[in-house]
């Protein structure tokens, strides 16, 4: 198996060397002379590359228009087969100023025009006086994805991706930053667009905010992408320089519970190169109290437990990433880089138990006290080669990317009796490296005006080797025993290929797409020095269909259709049981099916003057629902492992309004209700569990004078129902204050989290002869400072006299 992994991987990687060098040859003839015509579009005082701005060419000498294109994710657009002249161009976009483009020329001299970086100003209206530009909501809605912009969210300067992403639709985060996409924890993770080894709550806890320019959330993702994730595709997308001059940014912050940070970020752009180099460091800690009440009942007799004191956990990380543009000449692009670092975390706590069974009157007291630490140390490399044909959108894209996570995990947990004395104690560990490579190619082909064709293919490589020890506690010998019996070495290979094709286009005002794509998966779990192996070969199709529909008034309506996969994770399959603390006993499954998901979505979008408004509907159902379920081990003693429990129905609405209510004050309110069904067998016995639950986004941002700048913000999610029992409610409130100096190349900001000291996190499992009630509470308010110095383009830099949050400073406003 390994052996037809490691040729297939070599493959693959002959192919992509080989058509990244090759060059199309010339065909017979002379063709007639067309020229292409390139530019970027830019609000350079936002630092943002506008996506969907329109360029429209006409003819200098009859004003009449020759062709039009948009630009991509990255504000990027080619116009090709323009014939020699001279002409101009107009660029737009809503909100925005059109920005004229004059006298461009195209001849065989200069047969490739690049139009540079272009500006375009954002629309200015006057009140009383003060000049100031509609300030865009944080969270921009587009055909297909959700796009959060970092820079309107001084309640994240301090964190993580994960403090992002507590103030957007559709994202749910819990007290210990862990992410829920619509109710689901089950989602990919991208950066830049590439996968990452890592667990995508790593990946979005590690990731500094003040490196991301933005933050894509895509809930109904084309057959283009992976189909992995219940609920959908998080991207981050991560700070460029596009201006031609060496730009940087360094970031430092401190807070309650020694909590610290720092990043810097230094680019350079020159003659069609872009070199980026970052780094960064981050210490996040969770301070609080738990209390924990266990009943389980064996042989009509009931063991019950009670435990409370204090626990801590939280993540350490550091790492350098770097990557390199190049133009190659006027078709070919190729872009390197990588990143490599280390991430740790655990859990400690020190919890006094009481424990009694209802047979007897004696009580045990004694105390437990345990820690989990986590150490991985990481690599990952990348290449991507981009071609293009000559026409707009007409392009071949190649790309290698390979990740090595080196994992390293002890579980330490020690009992003491009342006098002190240790009376048992257990440590487990688990080693092993995880290595994945993907390969992908990707194909665009317009066809006519408004069609284009997508088709590709992708290889996806994983290895896992997993090495578990297992020591107790000998009383007598006051030392640890090894027990070689409960050892265990696993490998895990799988291969996934895929292809797929995707045709869209418009018909008027109606845009359409629909893409199909085709998996296969090979894979294999081996347990070493054993006998034992799990095969599995399975095909897979996956249907995507999306529509929208231009109304007046810039309205728009949108559905869509996609078909996903939650695949299991290697842990979740290892067939072992392995402590993880004396109440508590894990065992995976190799036969786990799948999740499939079937997932609806309709939208509308509206935008009312300064103000926009969206309301969409989605319905879910998820097949082979896995949850993690527990049953009774032992006495005292819960087995916990992965579960095919059922089918989950959700069907809920998200809604959204954002936009100025003065001069002073800017909005944005979000909500999500959906009911939730579960329909379950546990035990050999059906059961349906079902409620509804909503969760809720207030952020109120006061735009001060001498730019000053105040934002709260308040979130609520509901409780919500599981296979076996419920979640209880979760409320928190945010402040931060920011204030820029030297011409805004300095800002600081100061946060409070949890100032009402709310957070808290509270669990209940019910099942067969088992009762588990769990709750942690945080300690709070905790505060973060944070400064942050920018250089050239990376500085938010005024335009026409503006101010903080788009206001010009040329009156006395509010003093």
């Amino acid at each position: 198996m390994k052996r037809r992994f490691a040729a297939f991987a070599s493959a693959l990687a002959l192919i992509w060397v080989t058509s990244a060098l090759a060059q199309p040859g010339s065909g017979g003839g002379m063709p007639a002379f067309t020229g292409t015509i390139t530019g970027e579009v830019r609000d350079t005082a936002l630092d943002k590359p506008i996506e969907y701005a329109t360029i429209v060419l006409f003819s200098l000498r009859d004003s009449s228009q020759v062709t039009g294109t948009i630009t991509d994710s990255d504000g990027i657009f080619i116009m090709g087969g323009i014939r020699p002249g001279r002409y101009y161009a107009k660029v737009g976009f809503l909100g925005y100023n059109t920005t004229d483009v004059d006298d461009i020329r195209l001849g065989p001299q200069s047969p490739a025009i690049d139009l540079g970086i272009i500006d375009i100003t954002q629309a200015v209206m006057e009140l009383e006086e003060v000049n100031y530009a509609i300030e865009r909501a944080p969270v921009e809605y587009q055909i297909d994805k959700k796009v959060i912009r970092v820079d309107k969210q001084p309640t994240a300067a301090s964190g993580t991706a994960v403090e992002i992403l507590e103030n957007v639709p559709s994202i749910s985060v819990d007290i210990e930053g862990n992410v829920e996409l619509r109710g689901s924890g089950n989602f990919t993770v991208l950066i830049d667009g590439r996968p990452t080894v890592m667990d995508g709550n790593d990946a979005l806890q590690q990731t500094p905010a003040s490196s991301i320019e933005s933050i894509e959330i895509i809930t109904n993702p084309s057959a283009k992408y992976d189909p992995d994730g219940t609920s959908g595709i998080i991207n981050i997308i991560l700070k460029k320089n596009q201006a031609a001059t060496t730009s940087g940014m360094v970031s430092l912050s401190y807070g309650s519970n020694n909590r610290k940070g720092g990043d810097v970020l230094v680019s350079r752009r020159y003659n069609g190169t872009n070199l980026i180099l970052g780094a960064n460091l981050n210490n996040r800690k969770h301070v609080g109290h738990s209390f924990t009440e266990n009943r389980t009942t064996v042989d009509d007799v009931t063991s019950t437990y009670l435990s409370e004191g204090d626990a801590e956990g939280g993540r350490e990380s550091w790492s350098f990433r770097g990557s390199l543009e190049m133009n190659l000449g006027e078709k070919n692009w190729l872009n390197v880089g990588g990143d490599f670092g280390q991430h740790s975390g655990g859990r400690t706590s020190d919890l006094a138990y009481d424990s009694w069974v209802d047979t007897l009157t004696t009580h045990t007291l004694y105390s437990n006290v345990s820690e989990d630490d986590r150490k991985s140390d990481y690599y990952s490399a990348f290449a991507e080669y981009r071609h293009n044909f000559g026409a707009e959108e007409h392009e071949l894209v190649a790309r290698i990317q390979s990740s090595r996570d080196i994992d390293d995990q002890e579980t330490v947990e020690e009992l003491y009796d009342e006098t002190g004395a240790q009376s048992s104690g257990r440590v487990t560990t688990e080693d092993g490296p995880s290595q994945r490579t993907d390969v992908k190619f990707d194909y665009t082909y317009p066809h006519g005006d408004d069609q284009k064709l997508e088709i590709g293919y992708q290889a996806r490589l994983e290895a896992n080797t997993d090495e578990t020890t297992y020591k107790e506690y000998d009383a007598v010998a006051a030392s640890y025993v090894t027990y070689p019996q409960f050892a265990y070495n696993v490998e895990y290979d799988r291969l996934i290929q895929s292809a797929y094709a995707v045709y869209g286009g418009k018909a008027g005002n109606l845009g359409y797409q629909a893409g199909l794509r085709g998996e296969f998966t090979d894979r294999e779990i081996t347990l070493v020095d054993s006998s034992d192996s799990y095969v599995l070969s399975r095909s897979d199709v996956y249907p995507t269909v999306h529509f929208s529909y231009q109304l007046p008034g810039s309205r728009q309506l949108m559905a869509s259709y996609s078909r996903r996969v939650n695949r299991a994770r290697s842990y979740f399959l290892e067939p072992f049981y392995t402590w993880r603390d004396a109440n508590n006993i894990y065992r995976g499954d190799p036969d786990i099916e799948p999740e499939k998901i079937d997932s609806w979505e309709a939208g509308y979008q509206i935008p009312l003057g300064p103000f926009s408004h969206s309301l969409e509907a989605y319905y879910r159902v998820t097949h082979d629902l896995v949850e993690f379920t527990r049953s009774v081990y032992a006495p005292g003693i819960t087995l916990n492992q992965p579960t095919n429990v059922g089918t989950a129905y959700a069907f809920g609405s998200e809604m959204m309004f954002s936009g100025e209510v003065s001069r002073w004050l800017i909005v944005n309110l979000m909500g999500n209700l959906y009911q939730n069904r579960i329909e379950s067998t546990l035990a050999g016995s059906e059961g349906t569990t079902e409620d509804f639950s909503w969760n809720g986004r207030l952020s109120l941002t006061f735009r001060l004078p001498q730019q000053y700048r105040l934002q709260t913000t308040v979130v609520y999610n509901s409780p919500v129902v599981t296979s076996q029992g419920r979640r209880e409610e979760f409320f928190m409130t945010n402040l931060a204050f920011e204030k820029s100096f030297f011409n805004r190349s300095l800002t600081g900001i100061v946060q409070v989290r949890d100032i009402f000291q709310t957070v808290k996190r509270t669990r209940i499992t019910e099942g067969p002869n088992l009762y588990i009630y769990r709750k942690f509470t945080m300690d709070s308010p905790a505060f973060f400072v944070t400064l942050r110095y920018n250089i050239n383009h990376f500085r938010d830099q005024k335009r026409n006299g503006e101010g903080e949050g788009g206001m010009e400073e040329t009156s006395d406003f509010m003093e």
